[in-house]
């Protein structure tokens, strides 16, 4: 680009330029380059955290996120860990946040770390949120595997339910 309102940047051989002239002038961001008299590197300005090396705690914190990456990694991890530590403290967010979408990702990992079991569903069937109650349908329809009660009990949920997706 040779319109010099915007900024041009540049990855090169390990290095990344940026420019406001087009490319005419660049400015090394990060990379090895050649400073005059020797060649020098230049460390990135940004650092991506590896958060494979977070702890149980810290990626549950993560579900809040608003960046949907960030919490869906958090998800995906604790998903791969299984940690049963995970359990109470993904049971308590479902139901003590106020934050509905927080719930969600806490419920969607507490599936996903084997938490999910029929006496919380039980439980979620009656949670304040439709989205949960939604979920809960889903997963245990999944399963294909019901108690008689809990088979009653989705019968009654779908004669009173008011919101159409659950």
């Amino acid at each position: 680009p040779s319109d010099s309102n915007y900024l041009y940047g540049e990855y090169v051989f390990l290095n990344i330029h940026r420019s406001s002239d087009g490319g005419v002038v660049s400015q090394y961001i990060s990379g090895q380059f050649w400073n005059g008299f020797e060649w020098v590197w230049k460390e990135a300005p940004f650092l991506i955290p590896d958060a494979r090396t977070y702890s149980t705690r810290k990626l549950i914190g993560l579900l809040g996120e608003r960046n949907t990456w960030l919490s869906g990694k958090a998800r995906r991890l604790l998903a791969d860990r299984r940690d049963p530590e995970a359990i109470q403290p993904l049971r308590t967010l479902v139901f003590e946040t106020r934050n509905d979408h927080l719930a969600l990702e806490a419920f969607w990992a507490l599936y996903v770390t084997g938490g999910f079991d029929e006496n919380f569903a039980v439980r979620t069937l009656n949670h304040r949120f439709a989205a949960i109650r939604k979920w809960t349908v889903r997963f245990l329809g999944d399963g294909k595997n019901v108690s008689s009660q809990l088979a009653g009990r989705l019968s009654d949920l779908a004669k009173t339910e008011t919101d159409i997706r659950v």
